[in-house]
């Protein structure tokens, strides 16, 4: 089911819930640095890299780093103006 838009539909509702109906101040997602179309959809939405956790996950015979990325209320208002 890749490049359907199913992962974006569903970050996008996530967050207007998170934000505009349980009231709360940040969200958090983490991303494998080989999965460039995760990466790619937090940042179309306003998620801020904010550390790399180097070498954390390994798969397939290699260790991969994890991206961390998170986005505040106000950076999700101000990039998500209705």
């Amino acid at each position: 089911h890749q490049k359907k838009g199913i992962g974006s539909a569903a970050t996008k509702m996530l967050m207007e819930y998170a934000f505009n109906k349980m009231n709360l101040h940040r969200l958090e997602a983490e991303a494998i640095e080989y999965n460039k179309a995760s990466i790619s959809m937090l940042e179309k939405f306003g998620f801020v890299l904010e550390g790399t956790l180097r070498e954390a996950k390994y798969s397939e015979g290699k260790y991969w780093s994890v991206y961390r990325y998170g986005l505040l209320r106000q950076e999700y208002l101000k990039h998500h103006k209705d």
